[in-house]
């Protein structure tokens, strides 16, 4: 059997974050946006909030999805976001989050850890 590549990887658990997202009432705006300055792999709309989704695919249950993600990654999907608003004017007009989800693959079944609000701005 062939495995898949990491880039296969990714695709395959946005699709089960987009659809975990979808069954919880949210609804998706954009995946993958991306600029010269980072990627967002998923902005959604909760309710009245925007959120923007990290989605990390984990083997194994060494750490937590929110430990995965650095401090540089945490920056430059702040700044990614910031650039959105601006991009579609929309800066300081509506409330967001930022969101992780987690996703490891058990007996074939995924297994879905989600983080509200895992970057608290000051």
């Amino acid at each position: 059997m062939i495995k898949p590549s990491k880039r296969e990887k990714g695709r395959i658990s946005e699709d089960i974050a987009v659809n975990f997202l979808l069954e919880n009432g949210m609804e998706i705006i954009e995946r993958n946006f991306t600029w010269s300055g980072g990627e967002i792999d998923i902005i959604a709309r909760d309710g009245e909030t925007l959120v923007f989704v990290e989605v990390r695919s984990l083997s194994g249950d060494r750490v937590a999805p929110v430990e995965t993600v650095g401090t540089q990654k945490r920056r430059k999907l702040v700044r990614s976001a910031l650039y959105y608003l601006t991009k579609e004017d929309i800066y300081g007009k509506v409330e967001c989050r930022f969101d992780f989800l987690g996703i490891r693959m058990e007996n074939g079944e995924p297994l879905i850890e989600h983080i509200k609000n895992a970057i608290i701005l000051m």
